[in-house]
């Protein structure tokens, strides 16, 4: 990247092919709804650098512009007013700990989406739904622990891998499908969800022993 400039409230390098990575944003009290500019002086900004927003506290809701490719590590960590983020098609891969710590991110909007990293969503207290669509083949560890208010959680048949804890610790947890892809789920997949009743994975092979630890309302487990 040859060098850091600045162009109103965005920080930014230029790559060799002129493309502009974005690598912090001073976010103010008048502008806590923030639209990510598709070109900053010329240069299409493809990109979102590692803790680009880390622990802005005033940031409310952002929109990815569909130039950006990719968002890197912890690029909006510990966001604490962060309520909502639309990411355009061209972003497949949510890397780790993009929203770790994120306590108020309700919703999140990612129709390209292919791969979670680990500790992506960690601790997202707010969270009402998992970005879980048909075409992601990777969840990693920790993706949505602690991520109190999902309720639901369908894994989609495209789905490979899913990480140990991927679930854990999602108090508020009831049901479970999980797609024809998994051939097993990992190691305290959904430790302490001790309001989980049912899960169906009638396609599955193998269970971890420890997958289930504290599911104390499992009611329903279909396997294959």
């Amino acid at each position: 990247m040859l060098g850091e400039l600045r162009h109103g409230m965005w920080k930014y390098g230029v790559l060799e092919d002129g493309s502009a990575v974005i690598t912090s944003a001073m976010v103010t009290v008048g502008d806590r709804d923030v639209i990510v500019p598709p070109v900053i002086e010329g240069h299409p900004v493809t990109a979102l650098g590692e803790y680009c927003f880390f622990g802005d506290e005033l940031v409310r809701s952002v929109i990815v512009p569909s130039t950006v490719t990719r968002i890197d590590v912890a690029c909006f960590e510990k966001c604490a007013s962060l309520v909502r983020v639309t990411l355009p098609e061209s972003v497949q891969i949510i890397p780790e700990r993009c929203f770790e710590g994120c306590v108020k991110l309700v919703s999140i909007e990612a129709p390209g989406l292919r791969s979670i990293g680990m500790l992506a969503f960690f601790g997202c207290t707010s969270l009402l739904e998992a970005p879980l669509i048909e075409g992601i083949v990777g969840i990693g560890e920790a993706a949505f622990c602690g991520c109190e208010e999902l309720e639901h959680v369908r894994i989609p048949n495209s789905c490979q891998h899913l990480g140990d804890v991927s679930f854990g610790r999602c108090a508020n947890l009831q049901s479970v499908v999980i797609g024809t892809g998994l051939p097993s789920i990992p190691s305290s997949c959904f430790e302490w969800c001790r309001h989980l009743e049912r899960i169906d994975a009638p396609h599955l092979k193998e269970l971890d022993d420890w997958a289930l630890i504290d599911c104390v309302a499992l009611r329903s487990l279909d396997l294959g």
